[in-house]
């Protein structure tokens, strides 16, 4: 019993550690901590983390899986190269998909859901005066999660998220390329706020498709500032 015991803990600790590092590596994909086309360095990052060695492979095959790591034979794993294809058609699903959640979040949402939105708002504002831009876009798309989350559509922001990374990843080097317009970001966040506070779904309907019309604008002068990134 005790051994049965002892067992299935030590393979929840191995799945814990696996979702710890294939976290912590997508996220760090996402940022550019590891640049696209470069070798990730596994070894590194096991004695960084202090996270077993078969944890930190189980993570790399997943992100394998999802498409932001390759593999080299007898070289090792590396990070892949944007697909602005793949960037485009995320873009396409969430712009037509948001829509409709925002419509519905303005019909459902709650009390604590206004207090939850409102707190995002409060994060960005902060992040904004300190000029700290991973915690600006954590906060951001947590308010973007929230909206599903009101709507009921919490499973659908999840399928929507796991095939991201690519826009994702494009909306960062926008950033780097043309700087963040925090003011206008936040005052879209704002309004988006009202019109669902005020249960307003034509004005939401209206001002999410213009918040997310502008994911993709200057994608050349993008791909110009950094065309190694990209397929």
């Amino acid at each position: 019993m005790t051994e049965t015991k002892n067992c299935t803990e030590q393979i929840s600790s191995q799945m814990n550690q696996q979702l710890q590092a294939y976290e912590i590596l997508r996220r760090r994909i996402i940022e550019f901590y590891y640049k696209p086309d470069k070798r990730l360095p596994t070894k590194e990052i096991h004695e960084e983390l202090g996270i077993g060695r078969t944890p930190v492979r189980e993570s790399v095959v997943r992100l394998q899986q999802e498409g932001l790591v390759f593999t080299k034979p007898k070289s090792g794993s590396y990070v892949s190269l944007i697909d602005l294809k793949n960037a485009e058609c995320a873009h396409f699903l969430r712009s037509n998909t948001e829509r409709a959640v925002v419509i519905e979040c303005c019909a459902r949402r709650s009390k604590a859901d206004q207090e939850a939105l409102s707190s995002c708002i409060f994060d960005q504002t902060r992040a904004m005066h300190n000029h700290d831009q991973r915690a600006f876009f954590s906060s951001d798309n947590r308010m973007h999660e929230l909206f599903y989350q009101i709507a009921g559509r919490k499973r659908e922001w999840t399928w929507l998220s796991a095939g991201s990374y690519d826009l994702d990843r494009f909306r960062w080097l926008h950033v780097k390329a043309k700087g963040v317009s925090w003011d206008s970001i936040l005052n879209e966040h704002r309004h988006l706020f009202q019109a669902i506070t005020q249960r307003d779904p034509r004005e939401a309907s209206y001002l999410i498709t213009s918040h997310l019309h502008v994911m993709l604008d200057e994608k050349d002068e993008v791909i110009s500032s950094f065309p190694e990134y990209f397929k």
